[in-house]
């Protein structure tokens, strides 16, 4: 394990509400995790991402990049929302409000539920930078 990535619980991780890839709207007026996940589950192949990480556990390779929040032990993941949105899903299915049977299908044919999530932590300043040219 590099001594790089650290595992972090997963309530302790939350989601971007400032992610540029988020529609407008979402980043001004709905600055809460749950109106992002089901977002997310409406716009994006999050079912498969689920069904890929419950049967095949959370590839290490793939940990998610984050920054420190303002409040102790909590991060925010500035890499890796759509992966977190399937880890927070795959542990709570009641945060989705849209696909509920997808959803169940999914945790009746996976086995794998995280708890602590590989990340790689970066300083506050990182946010600000991005793999893809934008501000994370």
């Amino acid at each position: 394990m590099s001594k790089n990535i650290k595992h972090i619980p997963l309530n302790n991780l939350k989601l971007d509400l400032e992610n540029p890839r988020l529609p407008i709207s979402f980043r001004k007026f709905q600055r809460i995790q749950p109106s992002i996940i089901n977002w997310l589950l409406e716009d994006t192949s999050i079912i498969k991402l689920m069904l890929a990480i419950g049967q095949n556990d959370f590839f290490i390779g793939e940990a998610l990049l984050v920054i420190k929040s303002d409040k102790p032990e909590t991060y925010i993941v500035v890499e890796g929302n759509r992966r977190l949105a399937s880890l927070f899903l795959l542990s709570d299915s009641s945060l989705a409000d849209i696909h509920t049977r997808k959803i169940e299908k999914v945790l009746q044919e996976t086995k794998f539920r995280q708890t602590h999530i590989p990340c790689i932590i970066f300083s506050k300043e990182m946010k600000f930078y991005s793999i893809w040219g934008v501000g994370i």
